[in-house]
């Protein structure tokens, strides 16, 4: 079974280049980081309070490396805001990259290539090598937004909330899709009490990272 991160990552891959989308400004950064946190929350590891702070329940092992090294970077602190927690967790986006595209190759599900060029610079991609469990996953989160009838589970929840907090819903549907099923994503965003605090907190990030940007002009 796949990790909500594993599953971001996999949906964010350009089959073609065996590389990343080109996705908005920090988003996948985010996503992982939320991922991780709503992870951990579905383990007993964290809880959020009042949908404003986080707690830590314990820190056992998860018996997953990557979320065992996201819990160690949150403290446990009885004021710490959930935006503070995915900023901490985030800052390592491109590590938790690597990371999670290492562990879709342990489980079999890409294909780690190398080319070179000139026999001095190595550069590696990434090939989608399970296209069942790609194509399987990308339809079964339509078939959740656009049949209405279905009550997504906590799982799914969580990897929608985070898909459309991070800007990368694209990947599975086209804008004119997005739009007419923009209601059918804020219902679910709001059913599950983490999953809605962590996508709230990424949007008011996102936000901020923005006005800076716009400030400075960068």
């Amino acid at each position: 079974m796949l990790t909500l991160s594993e599953e971001i990552v996999l949906l964010a891959i350009d089959e073609r280049a065996g590389a990343l989308m080109l996705l908005p400004e920090r988003s996948l950064d985010f996503a992982l980081s939320g991922a991780m946190m709503i992870e951990l929350s579905m383990r007993g590891k964290i809880a959020t309070v009042d949908d404003v702070f986080l707690k830590v329940l314990n820190r056992d092992s998860t018996g997953d490396k990557i979320l065992d090294e996201a819990l160690s970077l949150i403290p446990s602190s009885p004021h710490l805001t959930i935006e503070n927690a995915l900023a901490r967790i985030a800052r390592k986006g491109e590590s938790w990259v690597s990371k999670t595209f290492q562990s879709l190759v342990e489980k079999d599900v890409l294909e780690k290539k190398e080319s070179h060029f000139l026999w001095l610079l190595r550069e590696s991609s990434f090939h989608v090598k399970d296209h069942n469990l790609l194509d399987g996953l990308r339809l079964h989160i339509r078939d959740v937004i656009i049949n209405e009838s279905i009550e997504p589970d906590t799982r799914e929840i969580a990897l929608i909330s985070l898909m459309d907090a991070c800007k990368i819903s694209f990947t599975i549907f086209s804008d004119d899709e997005l739009a007419k099923y923009s209601e059918r994503f804020e219902e679910i965003t709001k059913k599950d009490p983490i999953a809605r605090a962590v996508s709230f907190a990424i949007s008011e990030i996102e936000n901020a990272i923005l006005e800076v940007i716009a400030f400075t002009g960068v």
